[in-house]
Order: C-alpha cells, then sequence, then structure tokens
C-alpha cells in the first residue's frame, strides 16, 4: 500500500488488553509513516474507555485524529422510544464526549451489523434508517458539520435516498482492487459523496508479508484496521485541507406518509401485481407469482421501502400496495 501517500488506522478499547498495564502507543504507528488515527468514541450511550487516551496519543506524535461512533440501532427497543429518538439520543450523548475536542476529521457514524443484535433486513429497514438519520441531523445541528458514512458494500442496500450525498468511507477487504473500483462500488448503488477513505485490511498486515503488525505497531492485538485516504485527491495536501472541513446538508426529506394499517387488500393495476420474495430495492428480488386485476389479499402487515409501499404476504412474499407513485392495491374494508 506504499503507492497511498496517506495511511491511517482505526482503533477502539479492543486494541488494549485491560488486565495489563500496558496501554497501546502511537509512536511506532507515526515512525511507520501513518498519518492519521480514527479511534471509536463509544456507542448506545457508551463511551469507549479508550478514546481519550487515543486522542492524547495521536497529539502527542502529531497524528491527524478523528472518532466514530457506532450505531446501535437495537438498544431501545422496548423502552418505549422510537428508532429516531434513539438515533437523536445517542448523538447528544456523543457530542457531549466529544464537545471539548471535536477532533480534527469528520466523525464518521459506523453503520454495520452488530454481533449482538438480531439480522438486518428489510423487515427492520425502516427503522435503522430513522435510527441513522436521527443520529446524522442532531449531529449536524450540534456540531456544524455532517457524518461520515462508514459501511460495507453489502451494507449499501439499507440506506434511503437521505443518506446518498454524505461522505463515505468505505470498507473493503481486498487489497487487489484500485480506489478507482471501491468509488465506482458505491456510485453502482446510487451514493453522490465524495468516497474519503477505503478501508482496505483488518488484519494488520502492513507490508503484505503474511505477517499482522499490530502488536509491532504498539497495540495489544496483531489484527489492526489500515486504511487509506482516498478522496478527490488523494494527496497529502489535499488530505490535511479536507481535515476538520465543514459541509451544509441536505434540506430534509417531506415527512413521508403514513403507512396504511389495513391487511386486506384488492388488486387494481389492469395487469395485475407480481409477488416477489422481497421487495423491489433489496438486492436479488425475484418474481415468485402474480395475481390478476380484483385479486383479494391476506397480508400481515405493510411496510415501507423508502417512498413505496409493499404488503408482506407471507414470510417470503411481498407485493407492491404502492410503488414509484403508482397505487396498484388499494384496501378492503
Amino acid at each position: 500500500m506504499e503507492k497511498f501517500p496517506v495511511r491511517l488506522i482505526d482503533v477502539s478499547k479492543w486494541q488494549d488488553d485491560y488486565y495489563t498495564p500496558y496501554k497501546p502507543t502511537l509512536n511506532k504507528v507515526a515512525a511507520e509513516g501513518f498519518m492519521g488515527v480514527i479511534a471509536r468514541v463509544g456507542y448506545g450511550l457508551i463511551k469507549d474507555r479508550m478514546f481519550d487516551h487515543f486522542v492524547a496519543e495521536a497529539k502527542r506524535n502529531n497524528l491527524v485524529y478523528g472518532g466514530y461512533w457506532f450505531l446501535d440501532y437495537y438498544s431501545h427497543k422496548d423502552t418505549g422510544m422510537t428508532a429516531s429518538e434513539w438515533g437523536i439520543e445517542q448523538a447528544y450523548q456523543c457530542y457531549d464526549f466529544m464537545k471539548a475536542d471535536m477532533t480534527m476529521l469528520p466523525l464518521a457514524l459506523d453503520c454495520e451489523q452488530a454481533t449482538s443484535a438480531g439480522k438486518i433486513d428489510y423487515s427492520v429497514q425502516k427503522e435503522y434508517n430513522e435510527c441513522a438519520r436521527g443520529f446524522a441531523d442532531t449531529w449536524f445541528k450540534l456540531s456544524g458539520k455532517r457524518v461520515m458514512l462508514y459501511c460495507s458494500p453489502g451494507f449499501f442496500w439499507v440506506f434511503y435516498s437521505w443518506a446518498k450525498s454524505l461522505d463515505m468511507w468505505i470498507a473493503w477487504y481486498n487489497r487487489w482492487v484500485t480506489e478507482a473500483q471501491v468509488e465506482q462500488k458505491a456510485r453502482d448503488k446510487g451514493f453522490t459523496g465524495v468516497i474519503r477513505m477505503w478501508q482496505y485490511a483488518s488484519d494488520g498486515d502492513i507490508n503484505d508479508d503474511g505477517v499482522a503488525d499490530g502488536l509491532t505497531l504498539g497495540m495489544e492485538t496483531s489484527a489492526l484496521d489500515l486504511n487509506v485516504y482516498v478522496g478527490e485527491d488523494n494527496s497529502i495536501s489535499a488530505f490535511s485541507k479536507w481535515a476538520g472541513t465543514e459541509t451544509p446538508i441536505p434540506e430534509p426529506d417531506p415527512t413521508p406518509e403514513p403507512l396504511p394499517t389495513a391487511t386486506t387488500y384488492r388488486v387494481i393495476a389492469p395487469s395485475g401485481v407480481n409477488v416477489r420474495d422481497v421487495p423491489i430495492r433489496i438486492e436479488k428480488s425475484d418474481v415468485v407469482g402474480w395475481m390478476p386485476l380484483g385479486s383479494i389479499i391476506e397480508g400481515k402487515k405493510v411496510i415501507a421501502i423508502e417512498s413505496d409501499w409493499w404488503l408482506k404476504v407471507t414470510t417470503w412474499t411481498y407485493m407492491a400496495v404502492k410503488y414509484s407513485g403508482v397505487t396498484l392495491m388499494e384496501p378492503v374494508s
């Protein structure tokens, strides 16, 4: 990865062994030529116990530093809070942790599947977006800066249009692709923001010799996330200019029309309505059946996929109630 002028690592409490007196240092990271570090600020309402330590280490070694927040999309269940309220609460907590030092880089919102939570699929996609947007919009109000979206290509499908203009930090563990291919991966899914960083490995192997170098770099783990700055220009000067910049957030989307509560529908589309295994806009959506004009469909509930409404007919089948602004089925009273 010597072809990249700017390399960074990202770290959290997992790089420190709580039961030893040693604390990771960043002097060897700096000596190796890395220019920055991104430390986890926290998750949910919890501060990462190593955040302040890594920020202090970055300053001591003259490294550019930033923070990321792991989006907890599940702990509000059964509390009475909506997903949006939970995202807002996390943004306030993150701001409280960071307000004394807003770091040099924009905050990254870490969006990925949590090992301790249920699977993220289309049935919770709407709630996930509400939580993430609640955080992002509130963070902008508090800090004046937009979040940078961190996720892998396998997670692109989760996001609605509101997130598509955010700058991105893409996790794609593949040393053999180019930065242009990384960018194209996002463009193919409709993301228009600047691709700022690429997390190309999590194994800590900094010289491609097959050996993890985390311990050598001063961590207490062999594995270590490795990143490069891509941006619109991956030069050192462009990276320095980017650190801490502010950009306006787009106007919020109009308040969405409330979902219907009816579960029984009549097909009114003259050509009928296809039955699909998952809704369109979800990857690998396939037609598995068809219902003609006038058919009465008993379903379970209506879900929203961006601006479209889909009737969940069975666990594995869906039909469009409204698609691209066209109503295909009407409720039966």
